[in-house]
Parts: structure tokens; C-alpha cells; sequence
């Protein structure tokens, strides 16, 4: 087997998906009580339920996949792959339009994520919260000649409120979370 003399200038590392694998054996958990009660227990209640979950299943399934990939930076091309499905793409760097930084709402406020866009128009969106060494994608990207195209602004002119009403109101819901526990606790 021959190896590759391509240099690996940036490579992502993924963030440990907690929170979207709980979700997965959450709705796992669900739906198979909710076929048990289907087919044992006869209780024909449960049909919606396990459709319902199910339909919940594949959307948040296609979400995770498209918003958790592994990628690769050479000096010749950019290795993309999705967590879930597995799907690799690779991309010659002749073959990309470049990078740009758009510009979302979190809920920490307002944040900017790095898209790379293809020559067909394809865009792969990187979000920030999902990996650990994210700030050195731009110098990555542009040190392989990758060419920036500007930012994809917001066109709310509340944008700002809105960020700030987000982050605000992540606060107080685990604030609200802590003192329930705690209400719980001194009962």
C-alpha cells in the first residue's frame, strides 16, 4: 500500500456528542417500550406514540449528520465525512469557490460558523460548538490558498436583541433547572 505525501494541515476534532447521544437511546428507550406495549401488551395507544417518535428519530438523525462532520485539510484536497452515515467526500482544492463565515443565532447569543463551499454550489456548514479546536480552521483554510468570501450577515436589524434575549434566556432555564433541584432537596 502505498502512502500518501500529503500534508495534513488541519484536522477538526469532534466534540464527544453527549447530549445528541442521549437523545438517540432517549428515543431508542422509547421506542422500544412503546413496541412492547404494541405487540405484548396490545395497548393500540402506543401506535402514535411510536410513530410520532420514530418520524422525531430520522429528522434529529439527519440533523446530527449534517451538523457532525469529521474533516480534513491537506494541501491538495479536503477530506469531509459524516459521523452517522459514514458518507466521505473528498474535494481537490481547484475544486472548491472557497470559505465563508455566516453569522447565527446559539444559545450563547450570536455566533459565526466557517461554510466551504464547492464549485457546484455544494456548502459545508462547521459549527462551532461541535468541535474542540475550532479556531484554527480560518488560519488552516487560508494557509492551503483557500479563498474567503466575505461573511453572510444576519439582516435583522434586532439581531443583536435577539442574541442577547437567547443567551439570557439560556441562563435563566438552568438557573430554573438548579433551583428545582434544589426545592427537591430540601423537601
Amino acid at each position: 500500500m502505498k502512502k500518501s505525501k500529503e500534508k495534513v494541515m488541519v484536522s477538526l476534532k469532534r466534540n464527544f456528542p453527549y447530549l445528541e447521544l442521549c437523545l438517540l437511546g432517549f428515543y431508542g428507550f422509547i421506542i422500544v417500550i412503546s413496541t412492547y406495549k404494541l405487540l405484548f401488551a396490545h395497548e393500540m395507544e402506543f401506535d402514535w406514540i411510536l410513530i410520532g417518535v420514530i418520524l422525531a428519530l430520522l429528522v434529529f438523525g439527519i440533523f446530527f449528520n449534517n451538523s457532525n462532520k469529521l474533516l480534513i485539510v491537506t494541501d491538495k484536497k479536503i477530506i469531509i465525512k459524516k459521523w452517522l452515515s459514514g458518507k466521505r467526500s473528498e474535494f481537490l482544492l481547484k475544486d472548491l469557490k472557497g470559505f465563508e463565515l455566516k453569522e447565527n443565532y446559539d444559545r450563547f447569543g450570536f455566533v459565526k460558523h466557517v461554510r466551504i463551499i464547492t464549485n457546484d454550489n455544494d456548502i459545508f456548514e462547521f459549527i462551532k460548538m461541535n468541535y474542540l479546536n475550532y479556531d484554527k480552521l480560518i488560519p488552516g483554510l487560508k494557509r492551503v490558498g483557500l479563498q474567503y468570501l466575505g461573511t453572510v450577515e444576519l439582516k435583522s436589524k434586532y439581531k443583536h436583541i435577539w442574541a442577547l434575549i437567547g443567551g439570557i434566556s439560556s441562563a435563566l432555564a438552568v438557573l430554573g433547572f438548579f433551583l428545582v433541584q434544589l426545592m427537591k432537596l430540601l423537601k
